[in-house]
């Protein structure tokens, strides 16, 4: 925000002692951690004294399609406002390592050490993802969805983590043999495979299948 709401990834902050924000025009300022949350890898940081901060738009996640031109902001190496070009090359892809059951954007735009917590831009110039990770060689990045990141943000400034849901249950995809069974033409969805006992699921009744 103009007043000095950063959005950042959680292991950037993560265990640090003092946080400090250097703007583009040179001015540094104290961060101080307003709230993170290590499942998505996001956190957010306030700076104080400031106003009028220049701020990117955010754009809408959902409507981003596979091949559309993106551009990953960040420092990586320490090589200070460098952009990288690219496209979406994936999208529902759940990285078990990172976040399991949260799918992140996929794209082939150079995300390295130091582009963590920056944006990935739209051509519109709307943020539509905050790159988290790449692969080793740094062909292929993630970036969360920004829509995921708008409906963490007012948790993370109220109260300072985020408040998961839980039901207690283990969930696979619908397969070609479970298809048939359940009276399916196509293998869709997501079937229930196994309910912990004494969980909100087992108390509600669910079933595993």
């Amino acid at each position: 925000r103009e007043d000095g709401l950063l959005v950042t990834n959680a292991h950037v902050v993560e265990g640090a002692e003092r946080i400090e924000v250097k703007l583009a025009d040179g001015r540094r300022f104290q961060g101080k951690l307003l709230g993170s949350d290590s499942r998505v890898d996001l956190a957010l940081v306030r700076i104080e004294g400031v106003s009028g901060l220049a701020v990117l738009p955010l754009g809408d996640s959902n409507r981003l399609r596979v091949g559309e031109f993106v551009l990953a902001l960040g420092h990586p190496f320490g090589l200070e406002q460098t952009v990288s070009f690219g496209i979406v090359s994936r999208k529902g892809a759940p990285l078990r390592a990172a976040a399991p059951g949260f799918d992140y954007i996929q794209t082939d735009a150079a995300v390295n050490p130091g582009n963590s917590g920056g944006p990935l831009v739209s051509m519109a110039g709307e943020v539509v993802g905050i790159n988290t990770l790449a692969a080793r060689n740094g062909s292929i990045g993630f970036a969360i969805p920004i829509n995921l990141v708008k409906g963490l943000l007012p948790q993370l400034a109220e109260k300072g983590e985020v408040a998961w849901g839980w039901l207690g249950v283990g969930i696979d995809e619908v397969s070609d043999e479970d298809a048939p069974k359940l009276g399916l033409r196509e293998p869709r969805g997501a079937l229930i495979r196994q309910v912990m006992a004494g969980q909100p699921a087992d108390q509600g009744g669910l079933k595993a299948m």
